[in-house]
């Protein structure tokens, strides 16, 4: 298993009522984690975005989206997961075998809700 994986998995004895705050949390980890980096701290993540931008994201436009999603607005949850999602298909088309495609698909139907 991939720390990309790793990352995206959750433990099947997580209650349903905190599924929603790790798949946010397994979200930003997968996108660090897609750059090679370690998520940092969230009082640092501004300073760190800003110093140090993941490849392909401006760091404004990112952080819009973190707090967008932590304040539970559906536009910037659905744009959030969509840019995951299509980095990880990115991240699986550079692997002889998809990897975190299915883990992705493996989250379950109640992640319909935030696909466009």
């Amino acid at each position: 298993m991939t720390t990309t994986e790793h990352v995206l998995r959750l433990p099947d004895h997580v209650s349903q009522e905190h599924r929603d705050v790790l798949h946010e949390v397994a979200g930003r980890n997968a996108v660090f984690s897609l750059a090679g980096r370690v998520r940092p701290y969230h009082k640092h993540l501004p300073w760190e975005l800003r110093a140090h931008p993941l490849p392909g994201w401006e760091a404004e436009r990112l952080l819009g989206l973190v707090v967008g999603t932590l304040d539970g607005d559906p536009a910037a949850i659905r744009e959030t997961f969509s840019e995951v999602v299509a980095r990880c298909s990115a991240f699986d088309a550079e692997r002889p075998r998809p990897v975190l495609g299915p883990v992705v698909d493996g989250w379950g139907s109640e992640l319909e809700l935030f696909r466009p």
